[in-house]
């Protein structure tokens, strides 16, 4: 008798372990904790970011909007982090936010002078534009000299307005709002990212210092 009740015992106690076990990972796990992913390995800036860099852990699940916790197969790193951290959604760049430049080439962003300049809010993404400038022609007269563009001069170089065709048939990268935020077909953009030769990029950057760009579109 004694033996026939230790294996009782035995067995509501193996039933109750594993209930116990069964309740613990159905109710309490998925109450409290989820999975997040933390990096294994250091990424720098622009790294694509990989499935083979990440490691999943467990977290609380009261701060799961703070972190990846989806692999999509897309996306690159802001900047450099280290083995360990935990992925932050705000540490990945969509693809549509990324921009790398080609070899032989820059990404420089341009200052629509208003809305009136940025074509009334016609532009997006993807769209073909000529990029005009305009300013006092004695404080860029250098400059336009070595710029050889398509050209109006309103008077004369030394006292009059010089508007200029720096960019022909180029393709908008992105658009920005006022605030950094990308913005959508029918909305106010206020600068535009193209993509340039980097003797382009160092010229052109030099004339925001003196007038302002509007442009037209091509498609």
């Amino acid at each position: 008798m004694k033996f026939k009740r230790n294996i009782y015992i035995l067995i509501i106690a193996i039933v109750i372990y594993f209930t116990l076990i069964v309740f613990y990972k159905k109710v309490i796990l998925k109450d409290e904790f989820n999975y997040v992913y933390a990096l294994s390995t250091n990424v720098s800036r622009g790294d694509k970011v990989l499935e083979s860099g990440l490691v999943k852990i467990k977290i609380s699940s009261n701060i799961l909007d703070k972190y990846m916790t989806v692999y999509t197969g897309q996306g690159y790193y802001r900047d450099d982090y280290l083995e360990g951290s935990i992925v932050l959604e705000d540490m990945i760049l969509s693809n549509d936010e990324y921009i790398n430049a080609g070899i032989n080439t820059e990404i420089i962003s341009i200052k629509l002078d208003s809305a009136e300049a940025a074509a009334s809010y016609q532009i997006e993404k993807g769209s073909v534009i000529n990029i005009f400038y305009s300013a006092k022609s004695s404080e860029i007269e250098s400059v336009f000299n070595s710029i050889n563009k398509e050209s109006v001069i309103s008077n004369n170089l030394e006292s009059g307005y010089v508007t200029m065709k720096i960019l022909e048939n180029t393709k908008i990268i992105s658009c920005y709002d006022k605030y950094g935020n990308i913005t959508k077909t029918g909305n106010v953009v206020e600068t535009i990212l193209v993509e340039v030769s980097k003797d382009e990029s160092i010229k052109i950057n030099n004339l925001k210092n003196y007038g302002k760009f509007s442009i037209s579109i091509i498609k």
